[in-house]
């Protein structure tokens, strides 16, 4: 539609004041913001051989003297009333998209990750209940929008899920006066490297248990394992002034009088 307008040059309007002298015509800003004017109205940038600045109408593709009588003068105009008719029927290139993977289905699918997680089943069974979901609830458009299998899955639990609610453990723990105690263990497979997982016990409202971290070790011997247990709750600052409980399996190595965690 815009391409059949010509860019015209309005007529020159010359303004003489009390001195004789021509008066400069500027754009003002504010009109952009003016519900008469900002769905239509926009400053040309073109340099004239003049002094003076010019509007330009992006629904008429033309030119205006840089005044606000001669503006709302062309709102008025039979030509731009028939253009802003054309301009409001026609549809946006953004409406015509469907939209996909809206808020709802976000939550659908970090709720489907949640229930492996809380029920301790395997990834693979995502590739068999997101489509089973769509088949099941044919009328339901987040049901349609799933696209989540394994390996999906996957990265929402370790990246999403698993990061948000480490996050607000150690938000929790680092609370003046949020005394918890410690669970370690570690691994005794000689072939593979040592590993130390961590379960903490806290008081909020009620007694809750809930996974810390786990974290490989260079080796199982004393001094390393009393760094890495120190180094996991400092690393998230927790103040270690809000520890007040340790717990391990009996070996030497943990509850040994001599060069163990305890000792």
């Amino acid at each position: 539609m815009y391409g059949e307008f010509q860019d015209k040059q309005p007529a020159k309007k010359k303004l003489k004041t009390a001195e004789g002298k021509s008066r400069c015509y500027r754009f003002n800003n504010s009109w952009l913001q003016d519900l008469r004017f900002k769905d239509w109205l926009t400053k040309r940038e073109t340099k004239t051989d003049n002094k003076n600045e010019y509007a330009f109408c992006k629904v008429c593709n033309m030119s205006l003297v840089a005044h606000k009588n001669d503006l709302s003068k062309h709102q008025l105009t039979e030509r731009h009333q028939n253009n802003m008719k054309q301009i409001a029927c026609n549809a946006k290139i953004t409406d015509m998209i469907t939209k996909r993977g809206g808020e709802a289905t976000k939550r659908a699918e970090i709720k489907l990750c949640g229930l492996l997680a809380v029920n301790n089943l395997p990834f693979l069974l995502m590739d068999t209940l997101a489509p089973l979901c769509a088949n099941i609830f044919p009328g339901s458009n987040i049901a349609k929008d799933l696209s989540m299998k394994r390996t999906k899955a996957t990265a929402c639990m370790k990246e999403a899920l698993g990061k948000n609610f480490k996050k607000q453990l150690s938000t929790e723990l680092q609370e003046p006066g949020r005394f918890f105690s410690i669970i370690m263990d570690e691994t005794t497979d000689k072939s593979t490297s040592k590993q130390c997982a961590f379960t903490v016990i806290f008081f909020k409202e009620s007694v809750k248990t809930r996974f810390f971290d786990m974290v490989e070790t260079p080796n199982g011997d004393a001094e390393t394992l009393f760094n890495t247990l120190k180094g996991v709750i400092v690393k998230q600052n927790i103040p270690l002034s809000n520890l007040v409980g340790y717990s391990s399996d009996t070996t030497n190595v943990m509850f040994g009088e001599h060069n163990s965690v305890v000792s």
